[in-house]
């Protein structure tokens, strides 16, 4: 009676151990959750946004492939919404392109940038003269078809006005030579737009120049009487004429420290200026004027 009983007791225990699992076999699973769709974002995407302030970091860092690749994740497809954003994308993507030896495709960008801008400048504080001058470079090959642009431009957003009451835009490009910028009296810099600075070294090298002639003659004319007045004094027995001598004497080498300094001063601010120019030379200048127009010919009629 007793063995039936532990039996009994040990089979229960059993049955009440395992009646979770069979239980929760018989549950039907829990249904998966639905896979995300196409057009939601993934987990951890960047936006256009971020990608571009990404692809800016990275350029500003000098990893260009990196930059590359992000900027035109951003205007390839287009999805910036800004057009500053837009410029901005293709010059980095331009200068990126330029600096990892891909000229052709800096060109395309470059290209594309200057149809959305026809006006726009690079900075010469923020990018090297090498890049600037090939960028102008793709803009004077561009002039003819870039000039409709540039008119348009000005007429829909600052002469508008002017144009209707008989006002003609005129754009006018002036190219610099390079070749300038290495001449003295501030020729650069003036060429460049530079007229403090340029007029500054005007100035300067102009009076150090004078004063290098003026002195050369004075210290010329003294060496001459110098040696007129030893020859005729060769006993040297007149003390007036040895004081003579000992004033020309001293004259002629003040003259000659005087020469020396000018001419120093000329040439260092001459190199200056030359090195001034060329880093901060302008390929080119543009002048937009107005000139009054007969009002019968914007009425599409002839002079009389």
């Amino acid at each position: 009676m007793a063995f039936r009983i532990n039996i009994g007791a040990i089979t229960l225990a059993i049955i009440l151990n395992l009646w979770p699992l069979l239980v929760h076999a018989q549950m039907p699973a829990p249904p998966s959750p639905p896979p995300p769709s196409a057009g939601d974002p993934a987990e951890g995407a960047f936006s256009p946004t971020d990608t571009f302030r990404l692809g800016k970091n990275q350029f500003t860092h000098g990893q260009y492939d990196e930059a590359i690749s992000n900027i035109t994740a951003v205007i390839y497809p287009l999805s910036l919404d800004s057009e500053d954003d837009v410029v901005e994308a293709r010059r980095i993507l331009a200068i990126a392109y330029y600096l990892t030896g891909h000229k052709d495709l800096a060109t395309t960008e470059f290209t594309k940038l200057l149809y959305l801008r026809p006006l726009y400048k690079l900075d010469p504080f923020l990018v090297a003269p090498s890049i600037i001058e090939f960028f102008e470079q793709i803009r004077k090959k561009l002039k003819p078809q870039l000039d409709p642009l540039i008119m348009s431009e000005v007429d829909s957003s600052k002469q508008a006005s002017s144009a209707l009451s008989g006002k003609s835009i005129r754009v006018e490009y002036h190219y610099n030579s390079r070749a300038l910028t290495f001449f003295p009296f501030g020729i650069g810099q003036l060429q460049n737009g530079d007229k403090a600075l340029g007029y500054t070294s005007l100035a300067v090298q102009t009076s150090a120049l004078t004063l290098n002639i003026v002195s050369a003659i004075v210290a010329y004319r003294s060496n001459n009487s110098y040696s007129a007045l030893l020859r005729a004094n060769a006993a040297g027995e007149d003390p007036w004429q040895k004081e003579r001598l000992q004033e020309l004497s001293s004259r002629s080498k003040a003259m000659m420290i005087t020469n020396i300094i000018a001419a120093s001063v000329f040439t260092l601010t001459w190199f200056l200026s030359a090195v001034h120019a060329n880093y901060r030379y302008v390929p080119y200048r543009t002048e937009i004027s107005s000139e009054d127009v007969d009002q019968a010919l914007l009425n599409g009629g002839e002079r009389p």
